[in-house]
């Protein structure tokens, strides 16, 4: 599922990039989460939660085990 998810994923990377941020996903749990972590001004970015509902509709519409995500911040 790594692999995948780092697919999908892979297009947000050019938004984060343009707001001066990052991201990189951690992995996954047996349980289907996902965890990634923020970096740069992501971290402190008020839309970050948005971005997250964003990434999780990504996957949710992708990915037929995944159940989450767990964002961590630098």
């Amino acid at each position: 599922m790594n692999d995948d998810v780092n697919e999908i994923l892979s297009h947000f990377k050019p938004f984060f990039h343009a707001h001066g941020g990052d991201f990189e996903v951690e992995g996954t749990t047996d349980d289907g989460k996902v965890r990634v972590r923020l970096t740069g001004e992501c971290v402190l970015c008020e839309l970050k939660d948005r971005t997250a509902e964003g990434m999780t509709m990504a996957l949710r519409n992708s990915l037929p085990d995944f159940q989450g995500i767990e964002i961590a911040e630098d």
